[in-house]
Parts: structure tokens; C-alpha cells; sequence
């Protein structure tokens, strides 16, 4: 009968490790069955996407999930979402159809200047964020998106930024 030590011996006599073993159910992994290129690349994408010191806006209202009046016809109308970050920041957005992109049109209550970077599918798109809290980016891909501000904090003296990020949402 095996005992507990022999197992854990190659027949070399050496002693086989955890991580010896770990490496080798890896390799064997890599070569069976290996993990899709799509998923590795989203992978890379979330890893992007984290923000531990940005607040994380919650999207709370948005005018896709809102039934059409009866009897209205076709179209698409601009679209309207808003995200709000605990303490009282809110972005409002609309976003409307501009040539072959997405024209996205922000509102930061209250109003605080910056800058805003809309991130999609083609890249990102970075602008300024005027003194009353409004933005306008265009080209905007279709697809996955978020905002990520940068914004004056509203104390003159101080001289840091408050970082904001919204949750992802499909235009």
C-alpha cells in the first residue's frame, strides 16, 4: 500500500510541490483547453476600468426603460440618463444621434469645472468640462461607455480633484 509520501515522490525520487503540480495542471490547461483571446482582452479591459480612489456613479434614471406615449412613431430620440455618487453629485447626459457617431451632451449638478473623458469602443473622447458644469463630446462610438470626471473641488484653497466614474452603459 501508497503511502502519503510515496505519492508526493517522482520517480526521480525528488519531492513533487504544490507548485510544481500547480504549473503543470496550467500548462496542461493552456494546451487542452486555452482561454479565448476575447476573454483575456476583456480581462485587460476590467483591469483598466478599476478606479479605487474614484467615486462610483450609480446610473438612477434613464429614459430607454421609460414606455413610449401611445400613438408616437419611430425615430430616435435622444436619450436621457442620470448617474448620482453618494454625497449629492449628480452627471445628467443626452445623448442623441450626430452624423454616423453619438453626440453626448453632460451636465454636472452642481456645477463644477473639469474635465470629462467619455470612453467607447473607438477610444476615449476628452473635454472640458465648463464653470457651469456642462460638456459636449462627439463621435462617440456606439457600444459600452463611461464618463470618467475630474473635477475642481469646490473648496478654493484646496487644490485636489474629485474623481468620478460611471457605471457602464450601452448606447
Amino acid at each position: 500500500m501508497e503511502t502519503y509520501e510515496s505519492m508526493n515522490e517522482n520517480p526521480k525520487g525528488r519531492e513533487v510541490t504544490d507548485e510544481m503540480m500547480l504549473a503543470t495542471l496550467r500548462e496542461a490547461a493552456a494546451v487542452r483547453e486555452p482561454v479565448p483571446a476575447s476573454v483575456l482582452q476583456a480581462a485587460r479591459d476590467a483591469f483598466a476600468w478599476r478606479r479605487i480612489d474614484a467615486e462610483l456613479a450609480e446610473l438612477v434614471a434613464d429614459s430607454a426603460f421609460e414606455m413610449a406615449p401611445a400613438g408616437t412613431r419611430g425615430g430616435w430620440e435622444p436619450r436621457h440618463v442620470t448617474f448620482e455618487v453618494p454625497g449629492g453629485t449628480a452627471l445628467e447626459l443626452e445623448a442623441s444621434c450626430h452624423g454616423a457617431g453619438i453626440r453626448l451632451v453632460g451636465q454636472v449638478v452642481p456645477a463644477r469645472p473639469g474635465t470629462a473623458e467619455v470612453q467607447h469602443p473607438g477610444g476615449s473622447v476628452a473635454v472640458e468640462v465648463d464653470e457651469v458644469g456642462r460638456f459636449a463630446a462627439h463621435g462617440i462610438r456606439p457600444g459600452p461607455m463611461r464618463v470618467k470626471l475630474r473635477l475642481v473641488t469646490p473648496d478654493p484653497t484646496c487644490t485636489s480633484q474629485l474623481e468620478i466614474v460611471t457605471a457602464s452603459l450601452t448606447l
